[in-house]
């Protein structure tokens, strides 16, 4: 979608793309990461996979929001 309204649509439309992240899901078997720092490889993992580095023009309009899902729970770090 982003590459879809910066690139393609004419007149291009500025835009960014949100993500929202949850962590520290406790629940009985949870694949939950239980921290921001526990999401960071599995998000670089993704952008590698679909060819989006670190400099890309593109990445520079993607953000990242991590919200946990417990948040009077104390983080449990990776």
């Amino acid at each position: 979608m982003l590459h879809f309204l910066t690139k393609i649509c004419r007149p291009a439309i500025p835009t960014h793309l949100v993500f929202i992240y949850f962590y520290g899901d406790l629940a009985p078997n949870a694949q939950c990461p239980q921290s921001r720092e526990e999401w960071e490889p599995i998000l670089e993992d993704m952008y590698s996979h679909i060819g989006l580095n670190a400099d890309s023009k593109a990445r520079k309009r993607i953000h990242n929001i991590f919200l946990p899902v417990n948040p009077g729970a104390v983080e449990i770090a990776g």
